[in-house]
């Protein structure tokens, strides 16, 4: 009876490790996908500005010529 006690305890010991390591994964991995969401989105900023500025630029030499 009391070896059954221990061994419990251990493996509730090993649950609860095992608990752990999966909330700890969790967690890493919403973070990397949080961090490479924002890296893209940026990317998409980038882009976006860098396109304005050339139409910009273009809209600006064909009012230059009118």
């Amino acid at each position: 009876m009391v070896k059954w006690i221990c061994t419990n305890s251990q493996n509730n010991d090993q649950r609860i490790g095992v608990e752990r390591d999966k909330s700890l994964k969790s967690r890493s991995s919403a973070l990397f996908t949080g961090t490479a969401l924002v890296k893209i989105l940026m990317l998409i900023g980038k882009f976006q500005a860098f396109r304005i500025t050339c139409i910009m630029l273009i809209l600006g030499k064909v009012n230059n010529k009118k």
